[in-house]
């Protein structure tokens, strides 16, 4: 009998907090907050995930069943987290360029 990984484990919703920050984004869209949010909060989420997996496989000792849970666990987080890195791809950059921007605007104008 298989046993059942305790992972993805971490679930913390900072959904509406992520897209209250990044509406300051200029130009961003709601559904582009949304989703930069979503993918933001679920990596963080995996990233959680992975360090506890790690903390685990460094500080304790594990029969070989547990090692090998253990290892597809870190693999198969890794991969979602592959996923949600793939949907930023690009996006987090832009934003950032964005911001930038503006602020760079706004020293330019004289007060």
């Amino acid at each position: 009998m298989q046993r059942r990984l305790p992972y993805p484990k971490t679930h913390r919703d900072r959904l509406s907090r992520l897209t209250e920050v990044l509406r300051r984004v200029p130009a961003l869209s709601t559904r582009d907050c949304e989703d930069l949010a979503a993918a933001i909060n679920n990596l963080a989420d995996k990233a959680c995930d992975l360090e506890d997996i790690f903390q685990k496989l460094t500080d304790e000792e594990h029969s070989s069943a547990e090692l090998a849970d253990l290892l597809v666990a870190f693999k198969l987080t890794l991969e979602q987290m592959r996923g949600y890195s793939e949907e930023l791809n690009g996006k987090l950059y832009d934003c950032a360029d964005r911001l930038k921007g503006s602020q760079q605007a706004k020293n330019r104008q004289v007060p």
